[in-house]
């Protein structure tokens, strides 16, 4: 990323053959990224680490949205097995929370698409290691009910119809990635006492007051089209009751 050194990637792709088809990928990551093609230059630096067969980037892997988290994508690689390095082994209960946290964030915000099976570069590594493990023993549809049902349980299958669409990539006939499409909900709702907003890349913790200034100030849906749950709506559990999430209830 420092264009100090083109004039020795420009020699480097003429002198080393072996060397020859990084530098013109490094070089071309210098020049998108000076000229301010952000997109383009993340693309490539995807390639960059590909070519380089760094842990994580398999090759051929597929690329899920831009390469980079933004206020409406996020990847989780799990919903077992928590990223942190103190957690050793599957923790389901605590790898969900993390992902309703993503939800309620896409909900408070401008809605978003969370892909699971997916690494902090977009690349498709997949969810193997979740299937084989004792809790699914392979069972894909059990595997994306532990999602839904978890929101269900959770706000209702009112605010559960925001979520747009939750389904395996098809298209990928090499990895099990889950992509989920979650739409804005105008009025916002908590998770546990809190407010969780996009804020870039990240998500924010508001609490009432906060959120309730957020939505005045700082919150725009006037591109997409959205429709308010009525208050009394929100809360609701379902009337039938429904398949529990394999992992002990959220708190």
């Amino acid at each position: 990323g420092n264009s100090n050194h083109n004039d020795d990637l420009y020699r480097l792709a003429s002198e080393n053959p072996w060397l020859k088809n990084l530098a013109h990928l490094c070089l071309a990551y210098n020049i998108t990224r000076q000229d301010g093609m952000e997109k383009t230059a993340i693309n490539i630096h995807n390639r960059i680490k590909q070519q380089l067969n760094l842990k994580g980037f398999e090759t051929g892997l597929k690329q899920y949205g831009t390469g980079e988290e933004g206020i409406d994508e996020e990847y989780k690689s799990s919903i077992v097995f928590p990223a942190d390095e103190e957690s050793k082994g599957p923790n389901q209960e605590k790898q969900m929370n993390e992902i309703m946290k993503v939800i309620n964030s896409f909900l408070n915000t401008v809605g978003g698409t969370l892909y699971i099976g997916v690494n902090n570069f977009g690349l498709g590594v997949g969810v193997e290691e979740d299937l084989n493990s004792p809790l699914y023993y392979g069972d894909k549809d059990k595997y994306l009910l532990t999602i839904s049902n978890a929101v269900s349980l959770k706000w209702g299958n009112i605010v559960a119809t925001y979520i747009e669409s939750i389904a395996f990539d098809f298209e990928n006939k090499d990895k099990d990635v889950v992509i989920v499409k979650i739409k804005p909900l105008a009025q916002g709702i908590d998770y546990d006492g809190y407010w969780y907003v996009r804020v870039g890349s990240t998500k924010r913790k508001l609490n009432k007051e906060e959120f309730e200034e957020y939505q005045k100030y700082n919150r725009t849906l006037t591109k997409i089209q959205v429709q308010e749950v009525p208050e009394s709506a929100v809360h609701i559990q379902p009337e039938q009751p429904i398949e529990q999430p394999v992992s002990t209830p959220l708190i």
